[in-house]
């Protein structure tokens, strides 16, 4: 029984190793890999139908879905990003997603600009008639059905995942203004924690995963690109606080606060609507949660005005480093500063370095020590080393080629070592003798 449950064990960190990952050179790149003639794009897919926001009306809510055709694409399964468009939850429309998609599947994701429902008791986009209006319930509630609408969004993607080869483990969200507003709340906010902030949600409009369709939850959410958007507080961003984000925004934008305001606070005593705390705010979290994240500060008064090519270009950089297992936070505010990460990872996108010659550990079997050699190439490395439990008894960064791990305090058996570089995971097995 002990020989099953430890050949269990080996084979579950095996496949979890070595399935199918995504640190690809020239894949997920600062640089397209295919054409805009080799993106598929299938428009109008209905994928919910929820009540309009004044009426017993229904709104049928569709999506445009854009992905690398079968005769160029070589992978089995690729991630997904879902855009969200902006438009202070009144106005836009998918199409405005339409550049941002067809520029991230040209770097090989499944990419999606989807409807969310919109309406509230402002009637139109002017910032003085925001200023005057003080339907903060209307807002709030526009914002509570806009993430309903998202979250159905992936839930259609994700029962749809074998047809557009998506894998549901991968996914990314993002958007502009109020559609980054969803995005975040859908990455970031759980039921209780927006029950909190909005508490007749629940009762009025149903739970934040029940709305639009009946597709089951089958999805993780691994990183946000936001621009110009906000979320409510940052105190919520607990149960995933672990989300890495990048976010670009104006340096003084007064319609989604680069930090902490009212919403269209333009006149600078609009107080009328609630206060959010914008990009900054969300950066200096996340890096206090310990998760990676990217604030790009365009140095201009406006909203929305990062360049969309730049957006493209660092954000995509950005969710390579996520793919690679390499992400890493800066701060800046030099748009002009393109990123590169096109040689970032393997040519044939295995997470392997099985057989590349360049890792030995030995004695096998050892006593007190284990002796590594890496290739120069592969360091730094991180070394983790696991027990028949499944459990990591010592795990650190290696900066040198060769090195030494003193095991005194292991008991005699069989041990699991797992290397991992920018390159892959190598995982052997190892004995020690007691």
């Amino acid at each position: 029984m002990k020989r099953i449950l430890l050949l269990a064990f080996f084979s579950t960190l095996l496949l979890h190793s070595f399935s199918q990952t995504y640190c690809i050179k020239n894949r997920f790149s600062s640089t397209a890999l295919f054409s805009d003639a080799q993106i598929k794009k299938d428009s109008n897919i209905v994928f919910a139908s929820a009540k309009h926001w004044n009426s017993n009306a229904m709104d049928t809510l569709r999506m445009d879905i854009y992905y690398p055709d079968a005769t160029v694409e070589t992978l089995s399964k690729r991630p997904l990003i879902v855009f969200a468009f902006g438009g202070g939850f009144l106005g836009g429309s998918r199409n405005d997603m339409v550049y941002l998609c067809r520029e991230f599947a040209k770097r090989g994701f499944v990419t999606a600009t989807i409807d969310y429902r919109l309406g509230w008791n402002c009637a139109n986009m002017n910032a003085a008639v925001f200023c005057l209006c003080n339907d903060y319930i209307g807002l709030y509630s526009a914002t509570y059905r806009a993430m309903q609408d998202f979250n159905s969004s992936l839930r259609f993607l994700s029962y749809k995942s074998a047809q557009y080869k998506i894998d549901t483990n991968y996914v990314f969200v993002s958007g502009g203004s109020s559609g980054s507003i969803t995005a975040m709340n859908a990455a970031f906010t759980s039921q209780a924690e927006i029950d909190a902030r909005i508490s007749w949600g629940h009762s009025t409009f149903g739970s934040i995963d029940s709305s639009g369709n009946t597709y089951p939850k089958n999805y993780k959410i691994r990183g946000v690109i936001d621009f110009c958007g906000a979320v409510f507080d940052t105190a919520m961003m607990t149960n995933n606080a672990n989300i890495p984000i990048i976010s670009f925004h104006d340096s003084v934008d007064c319609v989604v606060n680069t930090y902490h305001d009212y919403l269209i606070n333009c006149t600078g005593n609009c107080h009328n609507l609630f206060p959010m705390d914008g990009s900054a705010i969300i950066y200096r979290k996340a890096l206090l949660n310990g998760t990676c994240a990217e604030l790009n500060i365009n140095p201009v008064v406006g909203h929305c005005s990062s360049n969309q090519a730049y957006i493209v270009n660092h954000g995509s950089c950005f969710l390579k480093r996520i793919l690679c297992n390499n992400c890493s936070s800066l701060r800046t505010s030099n748009e002009s500063a393109l990123a590169a990460c096109d040689a970032m990872g393997t040519g044939a996108g295995m997470n392997d370095i099985n057989n590349r010659g360049d890792f030995n550990v030995y004695p096998n079997p050892a006593r007190d020590l284990l002796n590594f050699e890496l290739s120069a190439k592969n360091i730094p490395a991180i070394i983790t080393i696991y027990d028949t439990h499944g459990r990591a008894l010592l795990s650190q960064i290696i900066q040198e080629s060769n090195f030494s791990i003193h095991t005194n305090s292991f008991s005699g058996g069989i041990y699991l070592i797992k290397v991992q570089t920018q390159y892959g995971v190598r995982l052997q097995k190892v004995v020690i003798n007691r």
